[in-house]
């Protein structure tokens, strides 16, 4: 866990290079989720040559104004009520359509460990997401490695279009959005991802073999 007052995008880089060096990793495929999205493609523009392919899922960028203050908000409301609240509307944001009993079981389990976090914690992490999304701006150009945008075509707010977006100022990338999938998706149809991920990879691999 980092500790500091006021965390940054350069923080959570740093600490995934750390990692990287302690385990003696040169080189890999890197795929973040939502905040670990942003800090991925972070990452890929910092060290690029240990960067192999990149694949940020359900990546945020360039929200509108309303979006933008929402999200803020909701970051506010948790600093200063010191809980996490409206877990409800989150997991509907998150798990859109998903009521089967297997699909059930999988968004209490998310609800479990949203009473159970740090809402400290939380509200630094998700502050910081909140005024994320125009980090790369003019800069995703500079990307180096094939990238693959991917998220849900029922995710409000990390939103295909963003992906497309990314994809059009990114050389050598692609977007591809899942149908009937929101926010949670890589957790809750991990299969689709899984199969999308590794098309993804196996082609790349062996294009630039």
């Amino acid at each position: 866990m980092l500790k500091k007052d006021k965390l940054t995008l350069e923080d959570y880089v740093t600490q995934l290079y750390n990692l990287i060096n302690e385990i003696g990793v040169t080189n890999f495929s890197l795929i973040g989720h939502s905040m670990g999205a942003i800090i991925a493609v972070a990452f890929a523009l910092k060290y690029p040559r240990k960067v192999d392919t990149l694949i940020p899922i359900n990546i945020v960028f360039k929200r509108t104004k309303k979006a933008q203050d929402d999200v803020i908000m909701r970051a506010k409301d948790v600093f200063k009520s010191q809980q996490i609240t409206n877990i409800g509307q989150t997991l509907e944001r998150w798990f859109k359509n998903k009521t089967s009993p297997d699909h059930l079981l999988k968004i209490n389990n998310v609800r479990s460990w949203l009473h159970n976090t740090s809402p400290k914690a939380y509200a630094e992490a998700y502050y910081l997401f909140a005024t994320s999304d125009r980090v790369f701006v003019n800069n995703l150009s500079n990307l180096q490695p094939p990238v693959l945008y991917l998220t849900g075509s029922e995710d409000p707010n990390s939103t295909s279009l963003m992906s497309e977006q990314m994809a059009q100022e990114t050389p050598n990338s692609w977007s591809e959005s899942i149908e009937s999938e929101a926010h949670m998706m890589a957790y809750i149809s991990a299969k689709k991802v899984n199969s999308i991920i590794e098309h993804f990879l196996n082609n790349t691999t062996n294009t630039t073999k």
